[in-house]
């Protein structure tokens, strides 16, 4: 992906793991013909992509905060963007957080025009689409709760925060890299 051309990414043993499980799962569910193992191979995919596409979007703000990027990790259930440095701003750290659910969103709206385009002619086409709207949605919303862990809980923490000057911050080591997990 154009974003994380210069940063290592790494696929979690999950994720190398996981998928060809899914897609048997998949492809055995839909009935073991040609079309199931392809439409499983697509919906795996598209799992893969969307995450992919998820935190992509959270190097770009990363980067866009004038932060490095160390690494980026794509797993079964998402992935985290892991970068050197805090954003000098609070709106910089949520703008990280929010820039992951964003993607999500536009990749949801653009699978949304494939799904409206393909509508009844193309089967497996739509269904991909659907399941990918769906799918991009539900990140997009799950990542945006204000929990711990998700985009949400980043986003609200960020505004939590009270301002610290420089001389009052930990030093990095003993705060650790920087992370956005979607």
């Amino acid at each position: 992906m154009a974003g994380m051309s210069a940063s290592p990414v790494r696929l979690s043993r999950g994720l190398k793991a996981g998928s060809p499980l899914a897609l048997v799962l998949f492809a055995v569910a839909g009935g073991n013909d040609a079309g199931a193992w392809l439409e499983a191979t697509a919906f795996v995919g598209l799992v893969i992509v969307s995450a992919a596409v998820h935190e992509v979007g959270h190097v770009l703000a990363v980067r866009s905060a004038g932060l490095d990027v160390r690494r980026v990790t794509l797993t079964l259930f998402g992935g985290s963007t892991h970068y050197a440095g805090l954003p000098p701003t609070r709106a910089g750290s949520a703008a990280i957080a929010a820039a992951g659910p964003l993607a999500s969103a536009f990749l949801a709206t653009g699978l949304l025009a494939t799904w409206v385009l393909a509508g009844e002619s193309d089967g497996g086409a739509a269904a991909v689409a659907g399941s990918g709207v769906v799918m991009n949605a539900s990140i997009t919303v799950i990542n945006l709760l204000p929990l711990p862990g998700f985009d949400g809980g980043r986003i609200l923490a960020a505004f939590l925060r009270r301002r610290r000057r420089k001389s009052e911050r930990p030093p990095q080591a003993s705060r650790g890299a920087g992370s956005s997990s979607g």
